[in-house]
């Protein structure tokens, strides 16, 4: 009965790690959907972290211009960190756009002209500490 329950649990894994892949698949796709305000966009899994520096953080309420310009028109994102959020910021299409990630999970992706519009949005949701 032992040999049996590990084949089950084998089987289980091997169902799991299939569902995960499924789900990996499905939101890979988001990244081939053109930018449109309004719309579900996300980060194109092309770009790479910027090491240089956090573009903005809430503890200071600063923006790095040296970050900012670093990024600006490359294929590149900086972090924008807050107490309980983590954004990943990058420049796109003549805008800002901020992937805000929540204790771990993805919540909401938002656009703007500037920086300074992206951190009044994501603290007035997930607070300015």
């Amino acid at each position: 009965m032992g040999k049996n329950n590990e084949t089950h649990e084998n089987n289980n894994a091997i169902d799991y790690k299939q569902l995960l892949q499924r789900a990996l698949e499905e939101h890979r796709e988001q990244y081939t959907k053109p930018v449109v305000m309004g719309s579900e966009y996300r980060m194109p899994e092309s770009f790479s972290e910027y090491y240089g520096g956090e573009l903005m953080s809430n503890s200071d309420r600063e923006i790095n211009k040296e970050t900012e310009q670093a990024i600006k028109g490359k294929e590149l994102f900086s972090t924008y960190s807050g107490r309980n959020f983590l954004g990943m910021v990058w420049w796109q299409d003549n805008k800002w756009l901020c992937e805000v990630w929540f204790y771990g999970c993805f919540r909401k992706a938002v656009v703007y002209d500037t920086l300074e519009d992206i951190m009044t949005e994501v603290s007035d949701s997930y607070g300015y500490d």
